[in-house]
């Protein structure tokens, strides 16, 4: 996700996707929220995603997107933007956190470990429903450069970096 100020502009679909799901918490006022969020969906949407909905759908397929609901909005965002597995696999492997990252910004844990989830989840090895979010976090921790691992022991199954 990056800014311009006054926008935030998604640029990874699963954290757009959570964005949205973020909306929809509040039993009280999903309804309403997701009927806003189909109505106003196509303002969601830039760059890219702007392009996809506007040129490569059809108007009977955005209808029909539309009809079907926010679970089937998020579901044609995933097929047509997340990365592929083996790019993500690769990605996976190599992005690593070291102690200069930190020295140079303090969030770079939180950072490393959203960019790590997210390639979790193009992977398919990071349940949509996190069940198995205690050995994803696990591999992201090995992935951490051992004088940061000094001070950042790896998680216990009760408890998150957030």
């Amino acid at each position: 996700m990056v800014s311009d100020g006054k926008n935030f502009v998604f640029t990874d679909v699963y954290s757009f996707i959570d964005r949205l799901d973020s909306y929809m918490e509040d039993p009280a006022t999903r309804e309403e929220a997701e009927r806003q969020l189909r109505s106003l969906f196509q303002s969601l949407l830039a760059g890219p995603a702007a392009l996809w909905w506007n040129n490569e759908l059809t108007g009977v397929e955005r209808t029909t997107l539309r009809q079907e609901g926010l679970p089937a909005l998020k579901d044609a965002l995933r097929e047509r933007f997340s990365p592929d597995a083996s790019l993500a696999t690769k990605r996976f492997s190599e992005t690593r956190l070291r102690l200069k990252h930190i020295a140079y910004d303090e969030a770079a844990i939180m950072y490393y470990i959203q960019k790590k989830t997210r390639f979790a989840r193009a992977m398919g090895i990071l349940a949509g429903d996190n069940t198995n979010w205690h050995g994803v976090m696990v591999q992201i921790w090995t992935g951490m450069e051992l004088k940061v691992k000094q001070y950042l022991r790896a998680p216990y199954k009760h408890e998150t970096y957030g």
